[in-house]
């Protein structure tokens, strides 16, 4: 093997000729098989169409340019010259250049660079033809700065990356930065596993600026699917290189800065503002009451009071003063900033759902303290004018006024002494006027709302409620803050817990005979993951991953025994209402099912394909099976858990989702249909099936599909969905459909007519195996290969061909 070495190469005649020595030339293809060094202020330039790093990569060999600061050497590619990294069959791992590389012209192209063992390509878009220089270094950004904007709410620690004009370049660039698995990037961590948290951060000479960047929905270095463990990021525009020079991976910050305050004091006084309107970073002062949106650093409001409309905000930096109170309406927020500081008083009426008799409902408290003694003023709202008789006495074990009969907490059905922040709790109506006992209708005179009127001092800072550590166990918790939530940073910022969230209702009233009512006919949980949402009846709406204030929610603990709830988590918008359809748009649909003898039966699943997602369970994008309901329908996991919410990895036509379903009453027929369809199942070239083995049936969903079944529970084996494309869906669908599968080191396959062939290959095309099947319709046989992914091809004696992928699992 040879070694050359380049040092102070400026002479473009030397370039040439050393290139001519170094680098046979062709007509097509130049390769680099010795290892090549360019040492400081050095230059190695190509001219030609094609260059292929050949070069085994090892730490004293490869190719390689000096990375002194400011006079590092580099290789230069001319504007036509294409790279290639491709390993020969014999080889492992990437071939780059570990050190500087150097782009003239303007054509994108993927810088080939690493450093040691960690191949990092970037992509640069640049401007002009004057050059851009680029390399990797597997180092903490820290060694080149350690401050952060406040744009930026960290910065990775093992890697960043060097992106420069020459001399006497000129360019800007768009930029793209890659991580991949063998480059332990810690998106994950950076991102709390959300890539939309996932940015850019340029380093400009004071401190690290997030980059105006989105991720790669197929990157940009392979064209795979971007996910947290591997994919690329890239500029919205392009980056101005005589600002910026060092780049790194960055995740966004996670809670609103605490704005230092300008000193600039702005006063109210019941009508105008003196000097001017404030902004973030002023503190107020009141001396008159305000009405209205309102953002300020702190807020004096001596005696005075704010008033909240639905949808209106209060933000504070930091404290509050004085005696005043905020007076919320039911969607009004509240939210601070600095968890240290002091909280307003409030006043705050939430108005429930218009309920039944003995109708639930979950709750929490947004106000420091017991609230429990507050629930004897709660009154009875028809539309928006109070009645007059709203709060009524009861007898229950603690002697408490209002409409509830029943205050219960998540330890089963006994009353509570007292209400804890960060719990929930579960109120129920009494057969008091205006509701009557009994009744299950919804006319005016036995259905209202309720407002809960909520007097204290606000919830602010972190709130630590304890969990059992038990995934049996659904805890029951609530928002604690006078805004709403944002369920995903609260799953993030606790990861004990299963990354679901649920939430509670029911589509009819408690039934039974007098006033002993004990049970819904139909009750079930909404469920919201980062793959979507499931709703509780055709009518109600999905979750978005917003908590209004004071809803209550359910979650369960894999392990610790506390939940925590921080400033981080609060939102500035979104305590409308948390059942708001989701607008994500990702690759998914839900299926319902439905009872067809009109006794209110429903209940409803999801499938999403997602790049995030696996074959198995994945915390935060699965949902278990939450539900009271006498009819279910879920999905099945290969371990047989039932999933409400089924997150998969990104779609391949010929996956198949086993479904099962619940019910407990005989002979019923039964309707399942589908609806919100988006991404790629939202057009005309993904047929949706429904695969009835009992009947061998393969049913179109574009029209709804109806059964017939007794009471039975858990039937996990009836159904499949499959999928179809447009291009493929015709009347042979039926007859061509072949199921195979690897398990327990045996390969199955069965279909509806004879195959004649099975080839199979693993994944790199290679074919391993054949199998002569003599049209038969059903084939098994032994395979005795290593775990790993491999192609199937079943050739059918009507002709046609069926490509699937399997999965050999020992």
């Amino acid at each position: 093997m040879k070694t050359f070495t380049l040092k102070n190469i400026s002479n473009p005649v030397i370039f040439i000729a050393l290139l001519a020595f170094i680098i046979p030339l062709g007509n097509a293809q130049s390769s680099s098989y010795g290892n090549i060094f360019v040492a400081d202020n050095g230059q190695m330039h190509v001219f030609t169409t094609d260059f292929n790093f050949m070069t085994q990569v090892a730490p004293a060999a490869g190719t390689k340019t000096s990375r002194t600061s400011g006079s590092y050497g580099n290789i230069s590619f001319a504007d036509a010259v294409l790279v290639s990294t491709t390993n020969s069959a014999a080889e492992s791992g990437e071939k780059y250049i570990d050190g500087y590389f150097r782009k003239y012209g303007t054509t994108a192209i993927n810088f080939p660079i690493g450093n040691g063992s960690i191949y990092a390509p970037v992509r640069v878009v640049p401007t002009d033809a004057t050059g851009v220089d680029g390399a990797y270094f597997r180092s903490n950004p820290t060694t080149v700065g350690t401050v952060l904007d406040a744009t930026v709410g960290a910065i990775s620690g093992v890697e960043y990356w060097n992106i420069l004009r020459p001399a006497a370049g000129t360019s800007n660039a768009r930029i793209s930065l890659s991580w991949s698995s063998s480059s332990a990037s810690t998106v994950a961590s950076l991102t709390t596993s959300s890539l939309a948290s996932l940015t850019i951060a340029g380093w400009n000479g004071t401190s690290w600026v997030a980059i105006p960047s989105a991720y790669d929905v197929n990157s940009v270095i392979d064209n795979s699917s971007t996910t947290l463990s591997s994919g690329s990021i890239t500029s919205t525009a392009n980056v101005d290189l005589s600002i910026y020079r060092f780049f790194t991976l960055a995740g966004k910050p996670n809670c609103s800065p605490l704005v230092a305050s300008s000193g600039n004091i702005k006063t109210w006084n019941g009508s105008t503002w003196s000097p001017s309107a404030p902004t973030i970073a002023d503190p107020v002062v009141l001396t008159g009451n305000f009405s209205g949106n309102l953002s300020c650093n702190s807020l004096a409001m001596g005696a005075f009071n704010v008033t909240l409309a639905n949808g209106q905000l209060l933000e504070i930096v930091n404290g509050v003063t004085g005696t005043g109170k905020v007076i919320m309406a039911s969607e009004a927020s509240v939210v601070q900033r600095n968890s240290a500081s002091v909280a307003p008083a409030i006043e705050l009426t939430k108005l429930s759902r218009s309920l039944l008799w003995r109708d639930y409902i979950f709750y929490g408290t947004p106000i420091s303290g017991n609230f429990l003694g507050q629930l004897t003023t709660n009154t009875w709202n028809q539309g928006q004018s109070f009645v007059a008789g709203g709060s009524f006495e009861i007898n229950n074990p603690n002697g408490l006024g209002g409409p509830f009969e029943y205050i219960v907490n998540n330890g089963g059905w006994n009353a509570i002494l007292q209400t804890t922040t960060g719990k929930g709790f579960i109120a129920m109506i009494k057969a008091n006027a205006p509701w009557v006992a009994g009744t299950a209708t919804t006319t005016p005179s036995n259905t209202g709302q309720v407002n809960f009127k909520f007097d204290g001092t606000a919830n602010n800072g972190n709130v630590v409620v304890p969990v059992s550590s038990h995934l049996s166990k659904f805890e029951l918790l609530a928002n604690p803050y006078p805004s709403a939530l944002d369920a995903q940073k609260f799953l993030i910022g606790n990861s004990n817990l299963d990354g679901a969230v649920y939430f509670w209702t029911a589509k009819t009233p408690r039934v039974g005979p007098g006033t002993n009512a004990t049970t819904y006919t139909n009750a079930d949980y909404a469920v919201w993951t980062l793959a979507g949402a499931t709703n509780t009846s055709p009518i109600s709406q999905k979750p978005d991953g917003k908590i209004a204030s004071a809803q209550g929610f359910r979650v369960r603990a894999a392990s610790g025994t506390t939940a925590t709830f921080t400033n981080c988590m609060r939102l500035t918008s979104g305590n409308n209402n948390f059942f708001r359809q989701a607008t994500t748009s990702i690759d998914r649909f839900s299926m319902n099912i439905q009872d067809t003898n009109n006794t209110g039966s429903y209940s409803q699943m999801l499938v999403a394909y997602m790049p995030e997602a696996t074959a198995d369970y994945d915390r935060m994008y699965d949902a278990e099976k939450f539900s009271s309901s006498p009819l279910q329908l879920y999905s099945v996991l290969g371990n047989g858990s039932k999933l409400s919410i089924n997150a998969k990895p990104a779609f391949i036509d010929i996956d198949r989702v086993p479904i099962g379903f619940s019910n407990t009453t005989a002979d019923q027929t039964f309707t399942i249909t589908i609806e919100d369809k988006e991404g790629i199942f939202a057009g005309n070239d993904i047929y949706v099936f429904i695969y009835d083995k009992l009947n061998n049936v393969y049913h179109d969903m574009a029209i709804p599909f109806t059964f017939n079944a007794n009471a039975q529970t858990n039937v996990n084996d009836r159904f499949e969905i499959v999928y179809q494309r447009n291009a493929l869906h015709n009347n042979d669908f039926y007859a061509n459909e072949v199921l195979v599968n690897i398990k327990d080191n045996m390969l199955t396959a069965k279909t509806i007519v004879g195959m004649v062939q099975i080839e199979i290959f693993d994944i790199a095309g290679r074919k391993i195996q054949v199998y002569n099947v003599d049209n038969a319709k059903t084939f098994s046989k032994a395979f005795n290969h290593a775990e790993g992914v491999y192609i199937a091809k079943v050739k059918l004696e009507n002709g046609s061909m069926s490509t699937q992928k399997l999965i050999n699992k020992k």
